[in-house]
């Protein structure tokens, strides 16, 4: 399975591996709008660092930016740290936000380069 999703400390962590499809995104999308635990994260990290490509259409990456829009209603509290370590894989995820700040998803969602700089950030209000 090229992604494992864990909840540990009142956050959701998805980490992906190899090449991502819209398949495996959405998928993580569903775990994590679908679950219980949804009511207490408050903070969502999605580690793309040991992903090669991300291999979705644009139209995808807007389904995706959507999704997270009617969701983002249901839970509006949110800090999200998207960390990618290659520029192609930056590029779709600059994208996605890009597409997610245009529809007005109202968490704070940003990329970062490594684990330790996304946590960083992520803790700095605890």
């Amino acid at each position: 399975m090229p992604f494992v999703v864990s909840w540990p400390d009142r956050t959701f962590l998805a980490r992906f591996e190899g090449i991502v499809t819209a398949n495996e995104i959405e998928a993580v999308n569903h775990l994590f709008s679908g679950d219980e635990r949804l009511d207490r994260v408050r903070y969502s990290i999605w580690d793309f660092s040991s992903a090669s490509s991300v291999e979705v259409p644009e139209q995808e990456i807007e389904y995706a930016a959507a999704f997270d829009k009617g969701v983002s209603n249901v839970k509006a509290q949110l800090k999200g740290a998207l960390i990618a370590a290659c520029d192609p894989v930056k590029a779709k995820l600059e994208a996605y936000l890009s597409i997610a700040k245009d529809l007005d998803v109202g968490w704070d969602t940003r990329l970062f380069d490594t684990m330790d700089a996304a946590r960083a950030w992520l803790e700095a209000d605890r």
